[in-house]
């Protein structure tokens, strides 16, 4: 199928799909017998399957569907290291709001002309660290970040204009993190609440708005995924990296809120120290829903914590061991790993459990 595989290659060259979309297609065509094999993928044993090439050797779809677009080949490492090294050296010696200048000019280049993914992303984590830097002296403020409404509103603005010229996925999830941030504070500020003496002094207040507003950011992010359940646009992108914001957000709102109806007056640390039962809970919750949504995030999110309770419950339950934290380590990496290798398995098992309605908006399980 010759005319197919021209028509692929094509597509790339007007860049309506990229090289790692092309080499995916080519080899999901190839395992359906749409492409006649490569000469490579039929030799037998270890030294002839090196030398096989990769496009014959199909990647199964439900391993790449959390798999956001980063590296299409070393070439995109090695300008990355250069991008690094260049912002180190000029940040030592020219002052921080004069550094949004040289990530411009690079952007310009490696993310609008070029379109590389891993620059794209590096390129972006330097826009919202100086974004703030280079607004902040003309809005007349002397120390970038010393007001949270003014920073989120800042790297909303900073980040929105970013987006708009180069549309990376990315920057418009930082956007819209930014744009929750602001609200939350906003919100406290009207209410005449600052967010460490509110939590003290208005715990269960505070921890409920901030719980809403984590739940907000998790529908945003459950928005992006549901209008992709295929994962094969940039909307997949967005949702992951709302994800790993989100997922955090969720869990230690829920921490802090729990820790409000208890009425011990528990800061987050010593909740999960002192209720280590009460902790695992919603780390189990959460990585369910991670399960379901097919998004790993939710696992991570929590492992400084379960290792926290696991431990603690080792400590309560008076396990004669050298080393605790050792063995809670053990414990967390133990679970970690059986849901990341049974994690295809897991989803077969529990989303068939859902309504069909909402089975059609997650990613297919197996």
């Amino acid at each position: 199928m010759q005319k197919l595989a021209d028509a692929l290659r094509t597509a790339e060259e007007a860049r309506f799909i990229s090289k790692e979309q092309r080499e995916q297609l080519s080899a999901h065509f190839q395992a359906a017998g749409l492409f006649p094999p490569s000469d490579g993928a039929a030799l037998a044993g270890f030294a002839d399957s090196l030398s096989a090439p990769r496009d014959g050797d199909p990647v199964a779809a439900t391993e790449e569907s959390e798999a956001p677009r980063f590296i299409r080949g070393f070439h995109d490492v090695l300008i990355t290291i250069g991008i690094v090294v260049l912002l180190a050296g000029l940040g030592a010696v020219v002052p921080p709001f004069v550094m949004i200048v040289p990530v411009i000019v690079l952007a310009e280049i490696l993310v609008k002309r070029q379109r590389l993914a891993l620059p794209a992303f590096v390129l972006t984590i330097a826009a919202t660290l100086y974004i703030p830097h280079l607004l902040a002296p003309l809005l007349g403020i002397s120390v970038p970040g010393s007001s949270p409404i003014l920073t989120f509103a800042l790297l909303m603005a900073g980040l929105g204009a970013f987006y708009w010229r180069y549309r990376v996925p990315v920057a418009l999830a930082v956007m819209i993190l930014a744009a929750g941030g602001l609200a939350f504070f906003s919100l406290l500020a009207a209410m005449g609440q600052h967010y460490e003496t509110g939590l003290a002094a208005n715990g269960l207040i505070v921890s409920l708005i901030a719980f809403v507003f984590a739940l907000g950011l998790f529908a945003v992010a459950l928005w992006f995924d549901m209008r992709d359940p295929s994962r094969v646009t940039r909307r997949s992108d967005v949702a992951f990296w709302l994800h790993l914001g989100a997922a955090p957000a969720l869990l230690y709102s829920t921490f802090l809120l729990m820790a409000a109806l208890d009425g011990a007056g528990l800061s987050l640390v010593d909740f999960i120290q002192n209720r280590p039962a009460a902790a695992l809970a919603p780390i189990v919750v959460m990585m369910l829903v991670g399960v379901v949504i097919d998004r790993r995030a939710f696992v991570t999110s929590g492992l400084l914590s379960l290792g926290i309770a696991i431990a603690v419950l080792m400590q309560n339950s008076q396990i004669e061991v050298s080393s605790t934290a050792a063995l809670a380590a053990i414990a967390v990496g133990v679970i970690v790993l059986s849901l990341g290798v049974g994690w295809q398995g897991l989803r077969r098992l529990v989303v068939p459990l859902f309504p069909a309605g909402l089975r059609r908006r997650v990613p297919a399980a197996g």
